[in-house]
């Protein structure tokens, strides 16, 4: 198929002609079916302000989320929501023919683009890290020796692991500790993550794994999202004396131990100090990328 015939199949579809059953299945059987593209995860994470690009019947997918200020349309990245760009059958595609379909009413693009699908080179794109912990999981051959030592230490702590606790535990222990230094409005955005959360909690898409001290005190806790084939580390924190045992050494090694079957995604990252503490796991970089266009310009 040309791709000037392919391009002539892609529509732009406002987001209640969507058909949210296509849309999902579209997303779960293609190469890259992360749960951040699913219809329910997208719908509650952008508070229903997302359009979407769509070729043929729904053979790929390419989410829009928007806002509007001043009368401007724009397409920008929600928060926690790692990759969109295309999902679906994208053999015979460019992420480019997508690009180029986005309807001009939006003056400027700020979007990443899933690893899995994105096949151009632009000016206007970065790569951005990503680390992830591919399967088997075998945290004795593949954790280095910092690592090791440090779940063993926790041993003698008598810690509790607790799946399906409360969303809002890990919540507040992620504003309390990161707050200052991310770019979440609290507590407008986290009452939105936690919202999407609870709906895909109620799909057994998602879960919560808190760890406690052997007098039941908080030590530090995470949220997963679940993917088919992978689990993304999408929110955790520990307090402040779950910080000073490590305490998130224990819960990726719980993780990886309970889910040997799933990629651990770690979601980044940028600082080389996180970096370096997910390759303490022997987290390889499954680099994604950053589209940025403020004119629209053809670069």
């Amino acid at each position: 198929m040309k791709i000037q015939s392919i391009v002539g199949k892609i529509n732009y579809i406002k987001h209640q002609q969507i058909n949210p059953l296509k849309w999902d299945t579209c997303i779960l059987n293609g190469n890259c079916n992360f749960s951040y593209g699913l219809y329910d995860y997208l719908d509650a994470i952008t508070n229903s302000s997302w359009d979407a690009l769509i070729l043929g019947d729904y053979e790929a997918v390419f989410p829009l989320p928007f806002k509007r200020k001043m009368g401007v349309y724009y397409i920008y990245q929600p928060i926690f929501c790692q990759q969109l760009g295309i999902f679906g059958d994208s053999k015979n595609i460019k992420v480019s023919n997508f690009i180029d379909s986005i309807p001009m009413k939006f003056l400027r693009i700020h979007l990443n683009l899933n690893a899995y699908n994105c096949d151009f080179s632009s000016t206007l794109l970065k790569t951005k890290p990503n680390f992830v912990l591919p399967v088997p999981h075998k945290p004795e051959l593949t954790f280095n020796s910092d690592a090791l030592k440090n779940i063993k230490r926790l041993d003698k702590y008598n810690l509790t692991y607790k799946y399906n606790e409360p969303i809002s535990i890990v919540i507040h222990l992620f504003h309390n500790m990161w707050g200052e230094i991310n770019k979440y409005r609290y507590p407008i955005d986290y009452e939105l993550f936690e919202n999407t959360c609870t709906k895909m909690k109620e799909k057994d898409q998602l879960l919560t794994l808190i760890v406690n001290n052997e007098n039941g005190t908080l030590q530090g806790g995470a949220i997963f999202l679940i993917s088919p084939l992978r689990l993304h580390y999408i929110c955790a924190a520990p307090t402040e004396a779950g910080k000073k045992i490590g305490v998130m050494h224990g819960i990726i090694d719980k993780i990886c131990r309970d889910f040997e079957n799933h990629t651990i995604d770690f979601e980044g990252s940028s600082y080389p100090t996180v970096a370096d503490f997910y390759k303490k796991f022997g987290g390889i970089n499954e680099p994604y990328y950053r589209y940025e266009n403020n004119f629209r310009l053809k670069l």
